[in-house]
């Protein structure tokens, strides 16, 4: 969906302000950590919900973070950087890996994240693959338990309105033309746009 359509759903959901994040996609999970500590500390935030996976283990990394210490993924072990004590041997899920990477990034920048996190379980029977394919189909019946009931009336409008699906659909017309056709200070106004990346464009 649009930008838009998606604040709409979460306002609708009862969220009290949306907040565009960083692009993911576009950015290594280190940078992506950064922009997004960044953001909470620049709205001086007061909870940050995070969804996690539940595993053996994981319980005394989320206990560390509450604490308000900075929980560091290394290779093939998480390490609570205050202590220096190693708190997990192995690898962490996406999910669970940025929890920690997050953790790293809110102490670099000096934000105080103590008892701020809302760690919130993976809910079950809920597929982002499914909800996708309903999407593309205009057919909700069968995702009904997985989505507010708002949010499916969103959905159905966005698509009568030809402004649901978009994940298969990039404007690279758009994108085409600004990268040959915009100016140097153009260029630097874009999102992400840095002097040397414009400097090769322009």
């Amino acid at each position: 969906m649009t930008r838009q359509a998606r604040a709409k759903t979460a306002i609708n959901a009862g969220a009290d302000i949306v907040v565009e994040g960083p692009p993911m996609g576009i950015m290594g999970s280190g940078q992506y950590s950064l922009c997004l500590a960044k953001t909470f500390k620049a709205l001086n935030t007061d909870f940050i919900p995070r969804g996690y996976r539940p595993f053996d283990g994981y319980d005394i990394i989320l206990d560390r973070i509450n604490l308000g210490h900075c929980v560091a993924p290394k290779p093939y072990k998480i390490i609570d950087m205050d202590t220096n004590e190693v708190l997990y041997e192995g690898k962490l899920e996406e999910d669970n890996y940025v929890i920690t990477s997050l953790s790293k990034s809110l102490k670099r920048i000096g934000f105080n994240f103590k008892n701020k996190f809302l760690f919130v379980k993976r809910v079950k029977g809920v597929s982002g693959t499914l909800i996708r394919e309903a999407t593309m189909k205009g057919d909700f019946s069968k995702v009904t338990t997985m989505m507010p009931s708002s949010t499916i009336d969103i959905l159905n409008e966005e698509i009568k309105n030809n402004r649901a699906p978009l994940h298969m659909f990039r404007d690279i017309d758009s994108i085409l033309d600004s990268a040959n056709n915009l100016s140097f200070s153009e260029l630097l106004d874009l999102n992400l746009m840095d002097n040397k990346t414009a400097k090769k464009n322009s």
